[in-house]
């Protein structure tokens, strides 16, 4: 069984995240003190998608997407409409996601990313 607790806001004060320990207790008054942190982390936002457009069919080598916040994860995906593909975090502000073919028809021309 576990223990849920629900995360009090935070003023991340850095430009990347914010750890604060973790203690719990049950009576709210004997805290026990663990060796973990919990983390917050500024949410990502994406300000540009290059290329914004490619013709059904035709493939993409990457398209490079650029913003803000993006963390350094190894299992990072990009979501291409309903495809899913491999993507590579470069760096805090961008994105490359990898071998793109939209060789589906979709009802509407615009495909959200």
């Amino acid at each position: 069984d576990g223990l849920v607790c629900i995360s009090p806001p935070s003023e991340i004060k850095n430009n990347w995240t914010e750890s604060v320990p973790v203690s719990v207790a049950l009576n709210g008054e004997d805290f026990a003190f663990t060796r973990q942190n919990f983390y917050y982390y500024h949410p990502p936002s994406v300000h540009s998608v290059n290329p914004e457009m490619i013709w059904i069919g035709e493939s993409a080598t990457e398209f490079v997407i650029k913003g803000s916040h993006f963390l350094p994860l190894d299992t990072a995906s990009c979501h291409i409409g309903d495809i899913v593909t491999a993507a590579q975090v470069v760096g805090p502000s961008e994105i490359r996601c990898h071998h793109v073919q939209l060789d589906r028809t979709f009802s509407n021309a615009i495909v959200p990313v």
